[in-house]
């Protein structure tokens, strides 16, 4: 008579040990709840506003809205110049706050890689300011409500470009619609 060996122990033991680890893998992939901010808050909702970006006036057009889980508010800009029809401006950024209440934000644009940019720093009541960097770039953000239905942005900062440095700012002034 040969030995049989039985791999149904085995199995079931292997069975049980791959599902608790399933249940307990699921368990750590539950989102966060969700990102709570009086300031990106107020941003939700259709904005339009005058911008003069460096000496160059224009218009733009905000929406915001939290998505991914209340994760993210996510913000749409279109824009034009004044004096330039044909230019048409479109980008979107992605903020959030971290663990340390602080804010960290992305911005993507029409210009493509080169332009992306990382935002970071502080929400007090109803101000934000932090710095900005892109590839060649540096600079600062603020954005303030006035109220709740007008808001007041700016961003500084310089340009490297061909070993030179060039100032850039952009001012705007939002309004709910």
């Amino acid at each position: 008579m040969k030995n049989k060996l039985s791999f149904k122990p085995v199995l079931s033991v292997l069975l049980l040990v791959i599902s608790i680890s399933a249940i307990s893998k699921a368990q750590d992939m539950t989102p966060p709840k969700p990102v709570e901010s009086s300031y990106f808050d107020k941003w939700v909702g259709t904005w339009v506003g005058e911008n003069v970006y460096d000496g160059l006036k224009g218009k733009q057009s905000l929406t915001a809205a939290w998505d991914l889980n209340h994760q993210f508010l996510v913000i749409n800009v279109t824009g034009t110049i004044d004096n330039n029809p044909d230019f048409k401006y479109k980008g979107t950024g992605y903020y959030t706050i971290d663990n340390n209440g602080k804010y960290i934000g992305y911005w993507f644009d029409v210009f493509g890689f080169g332009s992306i940019t990382q935002s970071n720093g502080k929400i007090s009541r109803n101000k934000m300011e932090g710095s900005v960097t892109a590839k060649g770039y540096t600079g600062t953000e603020w954005a303030e409500f006035k109220s709740d239905n007008e808001v007041e942005m700016n961003t500084k900062g310089t340009y490297e470009y061909n070993g030179q440095k060039i100032p850039s700012e952009n001012n705007v002034t939002y309004r709910k619609k």
